[in-house]
């Protein structure tokens, strides 16, 4: 991974689609059927502006949970100081 090289810690990148694979996947059959024919008519009709911010929103939220926890692991592993 490019920021490997750097010293950074490597970076992982999932996408909208994979996301939503991985949900899919975990449901029952008729309930994959009805959840994939709503997503495939929200994102069709979806202005792309909106889905960014939810997306955006979605990020900003994880990671206001994830740092904390991060800076505690880093700093019980050892790890350098961001």
């Amino acid at each position: 991974m490019a920021n490997e090289s750097k010293g950074a810690p490597p970076t992982v990148q999932i996408t909208l689609g994979d996301a939503l694979q991985e949900y899919l996947s975990s449901l029952k059959p008729a309930q994959r059927h009805e959840q994939e024919r709503y997503v495939r008519n929200y994102v069709e009709h979806a202005d792309p502006g909106t889905l960014d911010a939810i997306l955006k929103d979605g990020a900003d939220n994880a990671r206001a949970i994830a740092q904390p926890i991060m800076a505690e692991v880093r700093e019980v592993v050892g790890f350098w100081h961001a």
